[in-house]
């Protein structure tokens, strides 16, 4: 399987058509599997690591949804 570090593209010329997460059985390891346009791609990250992009993902689509309320008079 190819990892990113394998990849010469730059992430923007990616389509990912399907997607799949993994956690290992101690829960510690986290491992993301995408299938892309251009072939496979796994991500394997410390569960801290997958926590934190999750969490700040989430906070920055609240950030987004609050300014888009407010832009909107909502």
């Amino acid at each position: 399987m190819m990892d990113s570090a394998e990849l010469d593209i730059p992430a923007t010329e990616l389509t990912v058509l399907d997607t799949a997460l993994r956690l290992s059985n101690d829960g510690k390891r986290a491992r993301i599997m995408l299938s892309t346009d251009k072939g496979p791609v796994t991500l394997d990250l410390h569960r801290e690591v997958l926590e934190r992009l999750v969490f700040r993902s989430v906070s920055e689509l609240a950030d987004t949804i609050a300014s888009v309320r407010a832009k909107s008079g909502g």
